[in-house]
């Protein structure tokens, strides 16, 4: 009888539970067609979990296409080892100009994870988000345990701003003070790359200071930044600065093997908000450099008053030079100027200011609303020495009555009800006094 004996080899591919992750350092893992995508010119995390802990020996092959070429570089073809029992775990197996495209100091075991911290040179066309086919195999003790196809992608910096246009801040007038801005900005990280970011200002950069932000955004990430600002002790003038958010790749994260490491290292520049600052006082008009001197005026443009009301509107002079300054209102009798006074005191207009840079001149004007429904101008003329003039107006809204007014003491009800309702109300208490006296006194009759 002839036995044949037959020998078991181990197959070419002997599937295990496998799962690859891979992501840029410090970056989520990113899909594409829902392939992993690993992106070049930048260190990648590898990360190949097993189904179970037992010793072993793995081998990582990345190579483009749907075959390993027959000519391999660096431009198609890499291979790394972990080795259980070697002095140095994790290695390259092939080197392209004596560089090996693995920092085997940052790569690690956990257990059954192996993390992979490696890269590949960034030869794809310049072209953002560009993509290639690749596949990945995992071997161990040289049989092919897993294998997939993933996305090599183009290294892709990218930045976007978006919400504020342009952040306000009001400061008082000769005041040092910190103020936050009116709005916000948003920076979105729009590439494939982490980026750390910088917004600097023009002029403005030693009084501002960033309350909300972030020094890294990553891709798809976002960031607000909140602004306050350190005033000056300023005249009232507008102030407007320009700036700029700079960003740039991590250069410990950038493979410093070919020419594209410069290009990685490039900053990229997208504006911030404008940022205007308007020292003056709040719900004023400010005109500056008025007369070509550096006068400024300010004064409100629109208010409202209630018929009868009383109220003390004022303006605001300074800068340096010397003017007049007349004072009236329109002929429609809606509205009547009581008193003037110029820093408290009162005085008859016209009147001369000699005003100052360092101070301001405060005009306080005492206006009365006659007529409801109606309206007036309080008109400001400033007069420079040499005969030149401006002309501004602050107009006034008088509002009706909400409600009607007791005739003897001229102040609103806020209930409602008039001097009719009144009259009306004496006289039913009266009639109710008048029979409640007739009864008694009958009742008093008939007891008697």
């Amino acid at each position: 009888m002839v036995f044949f004996i037959f020998q078991f080899f181990p197959t070419a591919c002997a599937e295990e539970n496998v799962d690859i992750e891979i992501n840029v350092v410090e970056s989520d893992p990113r899909y594409v067609e829902d392939k992993s995508v690993f992106v070049a010119g930048m260190w990648n995390n590898l990360k190949i979990e097993m189904d179970t802990d037992k010793p072993r020996n793995l081998k990582i092959v990345l190579f483009k296409g749907g075959e390993i070429p027959d000519s391999k570089d660096s431009s198609n073809y890499y291979e790394w080892e972990y080795k259980q029992n070697d002095p140095i775990h994790w290695i390259s197996s092939i080197d392209y100009n004596s560089y090996d495209y693995i920092d085997s100091d940052k790569c690690e075991k956990s257990k059954n994870i192996y993390n992979f911290y490696v890269g590949i040179s960034d030869t794809l066309p310049n072209t953002p988000f560009f993509n290639e086919d690749w596949k990945i195999e995992v071997y161990e003790n040289d049989i092919k345990i897993h294998s997939e196809n993933i996305f090599v992608e183009k290294p892709t910096k990218g930045i976007a701003k978006s919400h504020g246009d342009v952040i306000y801040f009001y400061i008082d007038p000769f005041t040092e003070m910190t103020t936050q801005g009116s709005d916000y900005f948003t920076l979105k990280n729009t590439g494939n790359v982490p980026m750390n970011i910088k917004v600097t200002y023009h002029d403005l950069e030693y009084l501002i200071e960033f309350t909300s932000f972030t020094d890294r955004i990553y891709p798809s990430d976002s960031a607000n930044y909140h602004i306050s600002l350190n005033s000056n002790s300023w005249q009232p003038q507008i102030i407007t600065d320009y700036g700029e958010g700079i960003g740039q790749i991590p250069e410990d994260m950038i493979l410093d093997d070919t020419d594209a490491f410069v290009s990685l290292k490039s900053a990229l520049a997208v504006n911030a908000p404008d940022i205007k600052l308007f020292v003056g006082h709040s719900r004023h008009e400010l005109v500056e450099n008025l007369f070509d001197i550096g006068l400024s005026f300010q004064y409100q443009k629109n208010i409202n008053m209630d018929e009868g009301e009383i109220k003390d509107i004022n303006a605001y002079i300074s800068g340096d030079g010397h003017l007049r300054l007349s004072i009236w209102t329109d002929d429609t009798e809606n509205i009547r100027i009581l008193k003037i006074f110029k820093n408290n005191e009162e005085i008859n207009s016209p009147f001369d200011i000699h005003s100052t840079s360092t101070s301001e001149q405060k005009i306080t004007v005492r206006v009365e609303a006659i007529r409801e429904k109606k309206s007036g101008d309080i008109n400001y003329k400033l007069e420079a020495l040499d005969g030149r003039s401006h002309t501004y107006k602050t107009h006034v809204e008088i509002n009706p009555l909400s409600g009607p007014t007791n005739d003897l003491t001229g102040i609103k009800s806020d209930s409602g009800l008039g001097s009719n309702t009144l009259v009306t109300m004496v006289v039913v208490i009266s009639i109710f006094l008048v029979l409640g006296y007739m009864i008694i006194s009958q009742l008093r009759s008939k007891r008697r």
